[in-house]
């Protein structure tokens, strides 16, 4: 898969774990955000929580994807945050 653009793989307590950056993610973290991609700066100003969870989150789905490997949950990525309804 290093033939993408994008892509970073982090360890994290251990494990290899990918995230991929770009129009796939993007779009998760916006419909997950329930907003527009022109506003999605607005979100990640650093102030919102929530949203730098979502980041990494979309991130972290639109790589399992690619690598056709399972998905994470919100709380895999945030490291035990409570689940947001």
């Amino acid at each position: 898969m290093e033939e993408y653009k994008g892509i970073v793989k982090v360890e994290i307590f251990g494990k290899s774990r990918g995230f991929k950056f770009g129009t796939m993610q993007a779009a998760l973290f916006c419909k997950q955000m329930k907003c527009k991609l022109p506003n999605m700066a607005a979100y990640l100003d650093g102030s919102d929580l929530e949203a730098q969870i979502v980041w990494y989150w979309s991130a972290a789905v639109a790589y399992s994807r690619l690598a056709k490997d399972q998905e994470p949950s919100m709380d895999e990525v945030a490291d035990q945050y409570p689940p947001i309804s």
